[in-house]
């Protein structure tokens, strides 16, 4: 028995060694797992954070757009229309020589259906179509010939400034409506813009009768009451 024991101490110490080394080698593999496994969560939860921060850095929902029911325009655009691509060629009249920059229709070709138009008070210049429906146009819609735009119009079609086109452009429940400028009437309709919930008038009604009027400010973007005219 005593010759046996050391025998049996050495097998014990072997298998011992074996566990340590079998263990040793689990915890060395298993801590680059879970390591892994725990920057993956970290990653996850730092991605959740992220979005998080994202929302929190833009406004509530509805806050940028609030709702509100926007009357009625007197004057608003529904839909657009096609122009019409023949203009008059009548002979000039009234032609008042110290004020011409053309004598002749012939004279205007930089552009479509050039014409010499104007008056012996504000003179005479080319004018041409640019034109003919508000696919032609950027932002603003095509006015044809003929319509209110006022001095220098020149019985020409137009492209507007503006915002919009139509009402659609305006979103549901939108106008787009035509504006004067800073001459008032005597400049006529200068582009055509949204209304929106900022507005400080719809019509022209709003603003207490002539010579105050509703037109679109550019400074402030938004609809108010105006009384600038010009004199002709």
């Amino acid at each position: 028995m005593n010759r046996l024991a050391p025998l049996w101490m050495t097998l014990i110490a072997l298998l011992a060694v074996g566990c340590s080394d079998a263990h040793g080698r689990g915890d060395d593999a298993g801590p680059p797992d879970s390591d892994a496994g725990t920057s993956g969560r970290d990653a996850g939860i730092t991605g959740r954070d992220a979005g998080i921060t994202g929302r929190d850095a833009g406004p509530p929902r509805g806050d940028a757009g609030t709702a509100c029911a926007i009357p009625e325009p007197e004057q608003h655009r529904p839909g657009g229309e096609a122009c019409p691509t023949e203009r008059d060629d009548s002979p000039i009249v009234d032609m008042a020589e110290d004020w011409w920059e053309c004598t002749s229709h012939d004279e205007c070709t930089e552009g479509d259906n050039g014409r010499c138009t104007g008056n012996a008070f504000h003179g005479y210049y080319c004018t041409y179509d640019a034109c003919f429906g508000d696919s032609d146009c950027g932002a603003g819609p095509c006015i044809c010939r003929g319509a209110s735009g006022g001095v220098g119009n020149g019985g020409a079609n137009r492209c507007l400034a503006g915002t919009c086109q139509t009402d659609s452009d305006c979103g549901a429940g939108g106008w787009c409506s035509p504006t004067l400028g800073s001459c008032g009437d005597y400049g006529g309709v200068v582009g055509y813009y949204c209304h929106t919930c900022e507005d400080e008038c719809t019509d022209d009604s709003d603003c207490g009768g002539y010579p105050s009027y509703c037109a679109f400010d550019e400074a402030s973007a938004r609809w108010r009451c105006q009384d600038s005219h010009c004199a002709g």
